[in-house]
């Protein structure tokens, strides 16, 4: 995974991950209220929840 990637992306894509995490809201919802890419924002979510996994649930899955 490229980290240069992540380290750029993720001050933008993380506020608005939170704030979608609230109840009430599918991210289809969150997005077209925002005016965000639906894809983008999944792409995001994915990416940062991989990120964060812990080094041993790495190794397992692979």
């Amino acid at each position: 995974m490229d980290t240069s990637d992540i380290t750029e992306g993720a001050p933008f894509w993380q506020p608005h991950i939170s704030a979608w995490q609230q109840p009430g809201l599918t991210q289809k919802a969150y997005c077209e209220q925002q005016e965000l890419r639906y894809s983008t924002f999944g792409y995001w979510v994915r990416k940062l929840r991989r990120a964060a996994e812990p080094a041993t649930e790495k190794k397992r899955a692979g």
